[in-house]
């Protein structure tokens, strides 16, 4: 009386993706309302270009967070935040030092890269519009664990 792995792959998969999107949004937003600070703590991090890169991380979240939540384009959109996941654990958060940087300010930039890598593998899981368009074209989604 187990449950059946595959029968819920597809759901788990979509929660995850789901989440992902809601924090992404909400992440980009903050970083919108707040852009001089943003600008000024990419600049205190020696990110070059920092009135120019932190709109674009900004909008980024939050356009890249939105379609994660609906589920469009998810073999691409983690090509985006996977860099960007990179950068802000290797690069902003795991080597500086707590209590603002260090493990614990970067378990969640961990966690959003090993998710977009998962998406990226397995792609959106079920209630995707990926799917839901694939189907109304007739063709086939490759490879994912759809089944809701």
């Amino acid at each position: 009386m187990g449950l059946d792995r595959s029968r819920y792959a597809g759901s788990g998969i979509a929660l995850i993706r789901v989440v992902m999107g809601c924090m992404l949004i909400y992440s980009g937003y903050l970083k919108f309302i707040a852009m001089g600070d943003t600008v000024g703590f990419f600049t205190m991090m020696l990110i070059p270009a920092a009135g120019i890169i932190a709109p674009i991380i900004a909008a980024g979240e939050v356009l890249g967070g939105a379609l994660l939540v609906v589920g469009l384009g998810i073999r691409y959109v983690p090509l985006w935040f996977i860099p960007m996941f990179l950068v802000t654990t290797f690069y902003v958060k795991l080597p500086n030092q707590p209590p603002i940087f260090g493990y614990d300010a970067g378990r969640i930039d961990i966690m959003l890269l090993i998710g977009n890598v998962m998406l990226l593998l397995e792609g959106a899981g079920a209630f995707a519009l990926d799917a839901y368009l694939a189907r109304r074209r007739g063709t086939e989604v490759r490879a994912q664990a759809v089944r809701a």
